[in-house]
C-alpha cells in the first residue's frame, strides 16, 4: 500500500482508541516516507535523525486525549506528509523541522538540568542547616 493510499477522507473518530490508531498509522506512514525524502531532497540527515524528529513531534502531543483534537492533529500531519511526498515542500521547509526539534530538545534538557540543580541546592541548604530529610530512592 502506498503512503498516499492510506490517506482516507477526514472523518471523526468515535473513540479515543480509534483516534490513537489513526495517529499510529500516520507515524508509521511518516517513517516509511523517510528514505524517499532523504533521496528526493538530497538531505544529509540519517534515518535515525528523521525518526527522532518525527517521534519528538508525536511526543509533544502525547497527553492529548480528546478524539476531536487528535483527529485534527492527524489531519494536519497527513497534510504535511502529502506536501513532502508530492514535493510541494522544499529542502528548507524540512530542515526547519530539525532546527525546531533540536531547540525544543535542548530546552527540555536544560529544564531537567535546572530541576536537578535545584534539588541539589535544596539538599545542600538543608544539610548545612542541619535539617535532615529522608529521600526515597
Amino acid at each position: 500500500m502506498s503512503i498516499l493510499a492510506s490517506m482516507a477522507a477526514t472523518s471523526a473518530s468515535a473513540t479515543a482508541q480509534q483516534a490513537r490508531s489513526r495517529a499510529l498509522l500516520l507515524y508509521r506512514d511518516m517513517l516509511r516516507q523517510v528514505p524517499a525524502s532523504i533521496e528526493q531532497f538530497n538531505l544529509d540527515k540519517s534515518r535515525e535523525d528523521f525518526r527522532v524528529m518525527i517521534r519528538h513531534h508525536f511526543e509533544k502531543h502525547r497527553d492529548v486525549k480528546d478524539p476531536d483534537i487528535i483527529d485534527r492533529l492527524v489531519f494536519m500531519g497527513r497534510l504535511e506528509l502529502e506536501e513532502v511526498h508530492k514535493l510541494w515542500k522544499q529542502k528548507p521547509h524540512i530542515l526547519k523541522h530539525f532546527e525546531t526539534t533540536a531547540a525544543e530538545i535542548a530546552a527540555q534538557k536544560m529544564d531537567a538540568h535546572d530541576d536537578e540543580a535545584k534539588l541539589a541546592a535544596d539538599f545542600q541548604r538543608r544539610f548545612y542547616k542541619g535539617h535532615h530529610v529522608e529521600y526515597d530512592v
